[in-house]
């Protein structure tokens, strides 16, 4: 049966009411009972650069409005436009947006020399033909075939190489080609997911999760001997030089979002570069001196919710790049 979002309204105890008076509540509950955002979503998702790094690539489902429901209730609903769902591609220069792909794909990777875009769905890896910063729909091929699934791809820099993760639950990396075919485990079958290369191809950073904690390790492309260099943090990320890798994390405060951090290729010099949550899927531009992020915040019934930020990993600089239309 459907809750009345109503029933999650706070009332006063009466013993507040008598004492306060109806005008008195009738206040309170206008101005001192919290806002609830129910249902959200970030409108912009999985945003990767182009190889040019003038173009970014994004899932972009459409905000058409955050509303409130019923009024006067302080239950907050974002309503989006899935006519208009898909990869959107955004020129920097000209700041101009349009849509390039008519579906939203997952776990967005974009090969080094920029002629493949890996991505998810139905379960397996798949990969589609790029040129300049548009999709060539029909071009779609599937990589995988696993039994178990596959999942968060990560190309390697000389364009040889897939690592995925398997979907059972347990985890488990494998590689294989790039083109699909001749794929095995790399480490135990079970505890590691979401890999990511280091440049250099001769090893790659993952995360390595138990039964109470995470952290991202780095091991050789047999799998041997992993070093864990970051507890209680996941999403590893290169920076293309391979001297640091950004990550999300929520610190000391485990209840709250994941933020946005940076760290040395050890794990040493440990860096904080959002005071604002964000959602997974962030990426490093080409030549090292912006990450492309989306901001995301529980109960944020502002506009600027979802969208795609760039910023300066040594300076802290950033700011907004794409926006949410206004009803």
């Amino acid at each position: 049966m459907g809750a009345n979002p109503m029933r999650l309204r706070w009332l006063p105890p009466l013993s507040l009411i008598l004492a306060l008076g109806c005008d008195q509540t009738s206040r309170f509950r206008q101005h001192d009972f919290p806002i609830v955002v129910v249902e959200s979503f970030a409108p912009y998702g999985s945003v990767i650069w182009a190889a040019d790094g003038q173009h970014l690539l994004f899932n972009h489902r459409p905000l058409a409005r955050i509303q409130e429901i019923p009024p006067g209730s302080h239950l907050y609903y974002y309503i989006g436009d899935s006519t208009g769902a898909g990869i959107g591609a955004l020129d920097l220069a000209s700041e101009t947006m349009r849509r390039v792909y008519p579906a939203q794909l997952g776990g967005l990777e974009l090969s080094h020399d920029g002629q493949f875009l890996y991505y998810e769905a139905q379960g397996q890896v798949w990969r589609i033909t790029v040129q300049a910063d548009s999709l060539i729909v029909g071009s779609e091929m599937q990589v995988t075939n696993s039994s178990e699934g596959a999942f968060g791809p990560s190309v390697s820099n000389s364009g040889t190489r897939l690592l995925y993760y398997v979907g059972t639950g347990r985890g488990g990396i494998r590689i294989s080609a790039a083109s699909g075919g001749g794929d095995h485990f790399v480490g135990p079958s079970e505890g590691w997911i979401s890999p990511d290369w280091q440049p250099n191809d001769s090893s790659f950073a993952f995360v390595r999760f138990g039964s109470s904690a995470t952290s991202i390790a780095v091991v050789d492309t047999f799998g041997v001997q992993p070093v864990s260099i970051q507890a209680n943090a996941n999403s590893p990320k290169w920076s293309p030089d391979g001297t640091h890798i950004a990550f999300l994390s929520r610190g000391s405060d485990l209840n709250t979002r994941d933020k946005l951090w940076l760290m040395n290729r050890d794990g040493s010099g440990v860096r904080q570069l959002t005071t604002e949550s964000v959602a997974p899927e962030f990426n490093w531009s080409p030549d090292g001196t912006r990450i492309a992020y989306v901001r995301f915040i529980d109960n944020d019934t502002s506009y600027v919710n979802g969208t795609i930020w760039l910023i300066d990993p040594m300076t802290l600089d950033r700011y907004q790049v794409t926006f949410n239309r206004r009803p």
